[in-house]
């Protein structure tokens, strides 16, 4: 996205951001597929502020609504030690209960209207739309390599959340799935263990793994597809 002008509204950037999730030609299944610099990331953030001068507003932030989601999603990618429950929670104080829950619904209706919706979590709560942009943050680009080396060892499912595991793919990726439950964080580093040995073993392409598991990342995906086509390369040598 082209928003690095010092003319771009939150408008605007709300409309390129629809324009990214709507597009079929980039397959946007979590919001972290939109390819978002730190510095564009940064200029959200700018603008983000100014929304705290509509408190109980909610026609305003309903207006804003994804460009406040990519906020927050790419909040916890590029700057994780800065957001938590606790933090996230303040972005609401000063409002009504009343408006807290609207906004609630709004969030929740649209993920549905969007198509980004997170099977098995019914956003109903600050809490819960606190899970579900942790799940939407997924795995940081640049740490995609140590998941799949990580995942890649002899780990059975029941040890795959211990937090050795974890710590062996980044102190980052362990702050993100701290926002998870255990049931949560184990399901999707099964998942992903699993996408491993679709590509690897069963040789599975892309797009059949995108079709298998349909709340995984697009760009996830294709690292994974890389890096096992690069060690079936290797072995072939």
């Amino acid at each position: 996205m082209e928003i690095l002008q010092d003319s771009t509204t939150l408008l605007d950037i709300e409309r390129m951001i629809e324009e990214e999730i709507t597009s079929s030609d980039n397959n946007i299944r979590l919001i972290s597929d939109i390819n978002l610099t730190y510095e564009e990331y940064k200029f959200i953030k700018l603008k983000f502020k100014g929304l705290g001068l509509y408190r109980d507003n909610v026609e305003v932030w309903n207006k804003y609504r994804l460009s406040t989601l990519v906020y927050w999603v790419f909040s916890l990618r590029y700057e994780s030690k800065e957001f938590n429950v606790q933090r996230f929670s303040k972005t609401f104080d000063g409002m009504h209960q009343y408006a807290i829950r609207h906004l609630v619904e709004i969030y929740n209706d649209t993920f549905e209207e969007f198509g980004i919706e997170i099977p098995g979590i019914s956003v109903n709560s600050v809490e819960t739309l606190c899970e579900t942009i942790a799940v939407h943050a997924g795995v940081p680009d640049e740490l995609h390599t140590k998941l799949y080396n990580a995942l890649d060892e002899n780990v059975s499912e029941a040890r795959i959340v211990d937090k050795d595991i974890v710590k062996k793919i980044s102190p980052k990726m362990t702050y993100i799935l701290k926002h998870l439950g255990k049931d949560a964080q184990k399901s999707m580093l099964v998942t992903y263990k699993k996408i491993i040995y679709d590509l690897k073993v069963k040789g599975l392409s892309e797009d059949e793994v995108l079709e298998r598991y349909p709340v995984v990342s697009t760009k996830l995906v294709k690292s994974f597809e890389k890096l096992s086509k690069l060690q079936q390369d290797v072995v072939a040598i």
